[in-house]
């Protein structure tokens, strides 16, 4: 099985995350965004969007989507409990992973580009228009996050697919100053899943990333 992507992306890492924590061997392809890797011909014949990470399989199977990713990442290690067996919490793992790409993530990778990719990549300054949007959003979200927190370890209950897929986009929570201490019970999950190995084995080398 082979993984594309870029491993400082918080969308990558997330696959990265769920790999490690279970145990995977895959091998990992990596797609240099700065070059233009996810454009050449036969990326896009992979996926069509031109957007990493994707997966192969070893029999040519071929699919793109982070959450896609992670959740038939759980279906090859038996026993595994990041994608739980019952219906309801399957359901319940679900609603977070799309409320985590519609809201959580434009936020989050709002705050990232304006405040640090911009300067990385020597786009200019942040624009901050867009910077107050993705805060508000980031504000009336988080609140949403932090009240379910206030009397739960993990987002689902038990540590899950969500709480690596939320966690990832806080990646770059400091060089992008995405205030999460404003958020207490946010700010406790955040420490604790960073107190778990596969956090550190996958955090990126970019000076600042959680």
């Amino acid at each position: 099985m082979k993984l594309h992507l870029f491993p400082p992306s918080p969308n990558a890492r997330k696959v990265l995350l769920v790999k490690h924590h279970l145990g995977l061997e895959c091998e990992v392809v990596v797609v240099d965004l700065q070059a233009g890797d996810q454009r050449a011909p036969e990326f896009v014949d992979r996926n069509p969007n031109g957007l990493m990470p994707v997966l192969e399989d070893d029999d040519g199977f071929v699919l793109w989507e982070s959450n896609a990713i992670l959740q038939h990442l759980c279906t090859r290690v038996p026993g595994q409990t990041l994608w739980p067996r019952d219906d309801r919490e399957q359901a319940d793992v679900l609603r977070w992973l799309f409320w985590q790409t519609a809201h959580w993530g434009p936020a989050c990778g709002g705050l990232t580009f304006e405040r640090m990719t911009k300067h990385f990549l020597e786009l200019g300054a942040p624009d901050e228009k867009r910077v107050a949007e993705c805060l508000a959003n980031f504000a009336k979200y988080a609140g949403v996050l932090d009240g379910h927190l206030a009397d739960r370890e993990w987002v689902t209950g038990e540590l899950s697919l969500a709480d690596f897929a939320i966690g990832s986009m806080l990646t770059y929570r400091g060089p992008a100053s995405i205030p999460v201490e404003d958020h207490p019970n946010v700010n406790a999950w955040f420490e604790r899943l960073r107190s778990i190995p596969a956090w550190e084995a996958t955090r990126p080398g970019i000076p600042g990333a959680a």
